[in-house]
């Protein structure tokens, strides 16, 4: 026992340090995020691209004021210009100005032998980015240049819903509301765009769009942690984690339940774990905590104890998860039986059909006609489901008349049937009602079973109560006799004592023999006496009445009742006497 419990609590502590020791890597692992590989770049590129053409045009109109940037087709009058240009400059310096401000991205601008820099290193140059081209205008038009380019144009149409009310009529009924419109810079106007690969977790649009890009790291974490988790447990080589306290209260519910809760928790978690890690990741999470008017360092470690709490409860799950396989696997056919719903209900269904159709079960006889029912119907619709997928219509007619004929058969099958077991019992029944209890033998007669062995049970009550009956008669005879031949001798010796007294004139002698008239009359009337007592009781008769009695009385005439027997044995009667309110006494000894 002992080395069973020290096996066990070792197993604990290995299993909380290797829990932890992951939580803490993957803490480490997912708190930054890092843009690599092509696809994932090119991903990052084509998510960010919009956004990077609003800021273009918002520069390029800042460098070069005046310059011409949307171009709309159709050439629209001044209204309809005036409501694109301010609805279209609105999102777009909106969307500019949450880039211009964001630490991840830099920029240089040129226009002519101008040049502006924002946030840019001058090690950007050698360093490959997560995202890193340029933006030219030249009289040929707008050209990207780089490593990895957005995938569509930047002087593709964008369509602008314009009021209907500034629109001219005879556009409004050929085309509607919906004018489209492409975006342009100046002539020799360029902007390179860079962003580093590792991100800055700064709550920052880029730091957003790249933590949902990349989740390398995270799936990293997820995926070759469980599977180092379960390879640890699987392989550990003593059952130890059969004595482990949450897994044995886990173990205590039907593996159905235990499935559907750890399936509900692994989901939950999982999303959570995800969810948390990429906020964390980009610095959303430390923003929230920050709100709650923490100092820097206190929301950056709230947020890592946040991300450090969910991976923990994400490798408890897994690990409860690893060991119940490990259950399953160890204990095998014998899980099934043990843990599983199915064979319960397996089980208990069919002891509950076995019970059903027992023809010693009295209760249920309507549950077998439901379920011979539910047979035949379920056949029926198989054998009408297979001849319409097999020959269609024609099947399905075919199949329909064979389930008439069958049913027709099977009814009258089963009428001839319950009408032989109703002839049983109605020959039973009719023998007992002349008398022949006899005849009544066990028989099986079908739904009618439970009447029957009611038949039966009459029979068998009947015939007690008539051995019963004979019993008493015969004992109510043996009481006579004894009665008899107990008063035949108090009445002889009346009578013959009455002779000798007609005999005798001594007056002594008379004396003597009336004493012992007196005797044997005194025996005669106890005995009538008793004969009527019995008699009473048999008949029912016979009434106590409670009647009050003298303790004190009753325990001294035992005590003379019984002087001789226990002077004989040498025993003394001691009694205490005392009086309260009325006599009373206890034996002492």
């Amino acid at each position: 026992m002992k080395v069973i419990r020290h096996r066990t609590r070792f197993f604990s502590v290995l299993l909380v340090l290797l829990i932890i020791v992951l939580s803490a890597f993957s803490l480490r692992l997912t708190s930054t995020v890092m843009i690599q590989g092509n696809d994932v770049m090119q991903n990052f590129t084509n998510k960010l691209g919009g956004d990077l053409e609003n800021l273009a045009i918002v520069r390029a109109r800042s460098i070069v004021p005046g310059c011409e940037w949307l171009t709309i087709d159709g050439d629209p009058d001044g209204q309809v210009r005036q409501f694109v240009e301010e609805n279209l400059g609105n999102t777009i310096r909106s969307s500019a100005d949450s880039l211009s401000r964001d630490s991840n991205l830099a920029w240089i601008a040129r226009y002519k032998d101008k040049e502006y820099r924002h946030n840019w290193k001058d090690a950007y140059h050698q360093n490959e980015g997560a995202l890193d081209y340029t933006i030219r205008s030249t009289e040929g038009g707008i050209t990207y240049s780089g490593a990895i380019q957005p995938n569509y144009s930047f002087a593709r149409k964008h369509s602008i819903l314009v009021n209907p009310s500034l629109v001219p009529e005879e556009r409004r009924n050929t085309y509607g509301s919906e004018y489209f419109a492409s975006l342009g810079l100046p002539d020799g106007f360029s902007i390179r765009f860079y962003v580093p690969k590792t991100i800055s977790p700064n709550g920052g649009m880029i730091a957003q769009i790249a933590s949902h890009v990349n989740e390398n790291a995270i799936d990293f974490c997820m995926r070759y942690g469980t599977l180092f988790l379960a390879l640890v447990l699987f392989l550990y080589p003593y059952a130890a984690e059969e004595k482990f306290k949450p897994f044995v209260r886990m173990c205590r519910m039907k593996a159905g339940l235990v499935i559907v809760l750890l399936g509900l928790m692994f989901t939950f978690i999982g999303s959570a774990t995800s969810r948390i890690s990429i906020e964390n990741a980009c610095g959303n999470l430390q923003l929230l905590y920050a709100s709650f008017a923490m100092t820097p360092l206190q929301s950056k470690l709230a947020a890592g104890a946040s991300v450090f709490l969910v991976w923990i409860l994400f490798f408890s799950i897994i690990s409860m998860t690893a060991l119940y396989l490990k259950r399953i696997f160890k204990k095998g056919a014998q899980f099934i039986q043990d843990d599983t719903f199915t064979y319960w209900a397996i089980t208990h269904t069919k002891q509950w059909v076995l019970d059903s159709f027992s023809p010693y079960n009295r209760s249920t006889p309507e549950v077998r006609v439901a379920l011979v029912a539910a047979g035949a119907c379920a056949v029926m619709a198989i054998a009408l489901l297979i001849g319409a997928m097999m020959f269609g219509i024609y099947g399905l007619f075919a199949a329909f008349v064979v389930c008439v004929i069958g049913s027709v058969i099977m009814i009258v099958a089963l009428g001839k049937e319950m009408a032989k077991d109703f002839q049983k019992v109605y020959t039973a029944s009719k023998q007992l009602a002349e008398g022949n209890f006899s005849s009544v033998v066990e028989d099986h007669v079908g739904l009618y079973q439970p009447l029957y062995d009611e038949l039966l049970h009459v029979s068998d009550s009947y015939e007690s109560a008539l051995k019963d009956g004979l019993s008493s008669q015969v004992s109510k005879t043996q009481l006579i006799s004894n009665v008899s031949h107990d008063l035949k001798t108090p009445v002889a010796g009346i009578q013959s004592y009455s002779e000798l007294i007609s005999m005798t004139t001594n007056m002594d002698d008379i004396q003597h023999y009336a004493k012992h008239l007196q005797n044997y009359s005194r025996r005669l009337t106890a005995l009538i006496e008793d004969l009527l007592d019995i008699t009473k009781a048999t008949s029912g008769d016979i009434v106590l009445e409670p009647v009050r009695i003298d303790l004190c009385e009753l325990v001294e005439q035992v005590e003379v009742e019984w002087e001789d027997s226990l002077k004989d044995r040498h025993l003394e009667t001691i009694l205490s006497r005392w009086s309260v309110l009325s006599t009373t006494c206890s034996p002492t000894s």
